[in-house]
C-alpha cells in the first residue's frame, strides 16, 4: 500500500499524463474541499521534514477576512472552493452571515449576474492569485496548475488569478511561470490515484 497527499498525488498525475508534463517545476493546488498544494520538483514530490507535505493553507495572506482552523485571513479561508460561502458571510452578513451559501449556489449566482456573488468570487480569485505570487516569487516555478474552482467557475476566475498572480508578483517570476486548470478533469482524482500506486519513488 502507498499513501499520499491528495494535492502531491493530483501533481504528480498532472505531471505523468497531463499538461504538466515536461515541467521542471509544477505546483498544484487544489481549490476545492480545502485549499492544499502539491509540488513535484524534477520528477519528483516533495516532501518536508519527517516526510510531511507542505500546508499553505494555514498561512496568513490577509489582515483581515473569514476564519478557517483558527486563523482569521488565512488561504484556507480565502482560497478554498469551500471558502465561497465563509466569504459571502463575512462580505455581507445581512444577507449570508446566518446561512451562508454553498459554492454550487454562488456559481450559480454569478451565472445570473449576481454582483455580491461576483464580489465574492472576485476576492477568492484575487486570493488565490496572491498566494500564486508567493509561490512563484519564492519557488519560481514553471507551472501552477488550478483544482477545483478552475474547473467549476471557468476562465473568468482563472484569468481573475492570473490578473493578481501579474499584479503582485516579480515580472520576472509572472514571465517564468505559467497559471493554467488542472488538465485531467474529472480523471483526475482517479488518475492520482493510480499515479500514487505506479510510481516507485514518490
Amino acid at each position: 500500500a502507498r499513501v499520499e497527499h491528495d494535492a502531491a498525488a493530483c501533481a504528480l498525475a498532472e505531471y505523468r499524463w497531463g499538461a504538466g508534463g515536461g515541467a521542471a517545476r509544477l505546483i498544484y493546488l487544489t481549490c476545492g474541499t480545502g485549499f492544499g498544494a502539491g509540488f513535484v520538483f524534477d520528477g519528483r514530490v516533495y516532501c518536508g521534514a519527517g516526510g510531511m507535505n507542505v500546508e499553505l493553507g494555514h498561512m496568513i495572506i490577509a489582515d483581515d477576512g473569514p476564519v478557517a482552523f483558527g486563523q482569521r485571513g488565512s488561504a484556507e479561508a480565502l482560497c478554498a472552493g469551500q471558502a465561497l460561502g465563509r466569504i459571502a458571510a463575512w462580505l455581507f452578513p445581512e444577507r449570508w452571515e446566518k446561512n451562508p451559501p454553498a459554492s454550487a449556489e454562488i456559481s450559480r449566482l454569478v451565472a445570473a449576474g449576481d454582483a455580491e456573488a461576483e464580489a465574492v468570487t472576485r476576492l477568492n480569485a484575487q486570493s488565490v492569485g496572491r498566494v500564486c505570487a508567493i509561490l512563484g516569487d519564492m519557488l519560481r516555478p514553471d507551472l501552477i496548475m488550478l483544482g477545483s474552482l478552475a474547473q467549476y467557475l471557468g476562465p473568468p476566475w482563472v484569468d481573475m488569478v492570473r490578473a493578481q498572480f501579474v499584479a503582485e508578483a516579480l515580472p520576472a517570476s509572472a514571465q517564468a511561470c505559467r497559471i493554467m486548470p488542472a488538465s485531467l478533469g474529472s480523471r483526475l482524482q482517479d488518475l492520482s490515484a493510480l499515479v500514487v500506486a505506479l510510481e516507485e519513488s514518490v
